[in-house]
C-alpha cells in the first residue's frame, strides 16, 4: 500500500514511482500480491490520521509506503514540528499493531524558487523527523532526499525536467523515483 498525499495519488498518466515497486515484486517473484494507493491529493498528516481506519486498517497492509509532509509546511497547515512528529509516530504505532512493514519516505527536492525558502526549510526539518522517527521506531526508510538534493545543486536543469510544478514529480520524475526505490 501508498499511503500519503498528492505525490502519492496517482495523478498522471504513465509510469507512477509506486507501478515500479508493483512490476519489481511482480517481475521478482510473480503476482503475489496487489499494489493499493490510498494517496490523496492536499492531505496533511492529520489528515493520514483520520483516514487511517477507513484507507488502511481494514486492508492490513504488509507493507505501506508513507511519504507525506509537503501540505504540512503550508502556513494554513498550522502543523508544528512537534505535532509533525507526533502524528508521524501515531501512524507508526498504528500499523505495528496490524503487523505492517512501514517504510517511511523523505520527499524530493522542490523548485525552491517557486515553493519558497520558508516552506523549503520546514520540509527539511520535517523530513529529518521522518529519519528520526523512521530510526526510534525501527522502520524502513527511503530517504532519497540527498540523492534529489545532489541532483537539483549539480543538474538544476535536469532536476527541473523532472517536475511538473514546485513540488510534484513528472513522468519522468515518477519513474526515476521508482527506478531509485527499486
Amino acid at each position: 500500500m501508498a499511503f500519503g498525499s498528492s505525490v502519492v495519488e496517482r495523478t498522471i498518466e504513465g509510469t507512477h514511482w509506486f507501478d515500479c515497486i508493483d512490476l519489481a515484486v511482480a517481475w521478482n517473484h510473480g503476482r503475489i500480491h496487489h499494489c493499493i494507493n490510498v494517496g490523496c491529493s492536499g492531505d496533511t498528516s492529520d489528515d493520514l490520521i483520520n483516514r487511517f481506519d477507513l484507507d488502511v486498517a481494514g486492508f492490513q497492509p504488509d507493507i505501506i509506503f508513507i511519504k507525506i509532509g509537503g501540505n504540512d509546511t503550508e502556513e494554513e497547515a498550522k502543523i508544528s514540528p512537534e505535532r509533525f512528529k507526533k502524528n508521524i509516530t501515531h501512524i507508526v504505532s498504528r500499523l505495528n499493531q496490524i503487523g505492517s512493514r512501514i517504510f517511511l519516505m523523505t520527499y524530493h527536492s522542490p523548485a525552491f524558487e517557486v515553493y519558497g525558502t520558508k516552506r523549503v526549510e520546514k520540509l527539511f526539518k520535517f523530513m529529518e523527523i521522518i529519519r528520526d522517527v523512521s530510526h526510534a521506531q525501527k522502520t524502513y526508510l527511503i530517504d532519497t532526499l540527498p540523492l534529489w538534493e545532489k541532483l537539483r545543486k549539480k543538474y538544476p536543469l535536469i532536476h527541473r525536467s523532472m517536475l511538473s510544478d514546485e513540488i510534484h514529480l513528472n513522468r519522468l520524475g515518477n519513474l526515476f523515483l521508482g527506478l531509485i526505490i527499486t
